[in-house]
Order: C-alpha cells, then structure tokens, then sequence
C-alpha cells in the first residue's frame, strides 16, 4: 500500500517543535499535532493583522499574514478559493520485512515559496510595507 501524507520533514522549526513538545507531554507529536500549530498561529496572526476578532476581517487577512508565514510545516500559501496552494509531502509504503508492518519513506516532496510583493494591498487590506 503506497500513500501521500503532507510532512513537516526537513525543517528546522518542526525540529525544534518536535523537542518542545516531546518535553511537554511525554511522547512524539502526532501528524496533526504539527497543523493544528500552525493554525492556531495563523489564526492568532490574522486577527492581530486585521485588529479585530471578526470573521470576515480575519478571513481576509489570513491569505497575507499567510504568504508571510513559515510555520513547523513549512511554507502556508492559499489559492483563489481559500484551499492551501501546496505543502511539502512524504509518499510512503506499508512494506512487510519479514517479521513485522511498517510504515518506509519513498520520497519526499518540498514545495518551492512563491515570491511576493509586500508592497502591493491584498483582500482590501493595507500593504505590509
């Protein structure tokens, strides 16, 4: 069985986050555990950007505070219809060894940061810069 699974692998955020929360809690961080970060982060950042808790506010400075943020699964972009433009990706295969299952990388897929113009206004919102 092959399959796709979006990897925080090979940054050293996640690295970093992977430690942090090994001694906070005593095991690994789940898969989800390193999304659910970064969205609570750029959740935090898109109201702070747009200065005030409200819905429509938050979703449109969430694609600019977005385009600015590299969180422990990497790079967070979003297309026209508020999707996430890409992420970084570990294909991988259940093999059987022999003895026991286990879960073996095939290849690892990074996606590449598309440049941005902080000078320009985004959503109706003010430029960064």
């Amino acid at each position: 069985m092959t399959g796709v699974f979006a990897s925080p692998r090979g940054n050293l955020l996640a690295s970093v986050f992977e430690q942090e929360y090994t001694a906070r809690f005593g095991r690994s961080p789940s898969p989800y555990a390193y999304f659910t970060y970064d969205s609570v982060w750029l959740a935090a950042l898109a109201i702070l950007f747009s200065g005030k808790y409200d819905g429509e506010a938050v979703a449109k400075a969430l694609p600019v505070v977005s385009e600015h943020f590299i969180g422990v699964t990497g790079y967070k972009t979003f297309n026209e219809n508020g999707d996430a433009a890409g992420a970084d990706y570990t294909i991988w295969q259940y093999t059987f060894d022999g003895t026991k299952y286990k879960f073996e990388d095939i290849r690892y897929l990074k996606k590449r940061p598309t440049p941005i113009d902080a000078t320009k206004s985004c959503n109706g919102l003010a430029p960064l810069l």
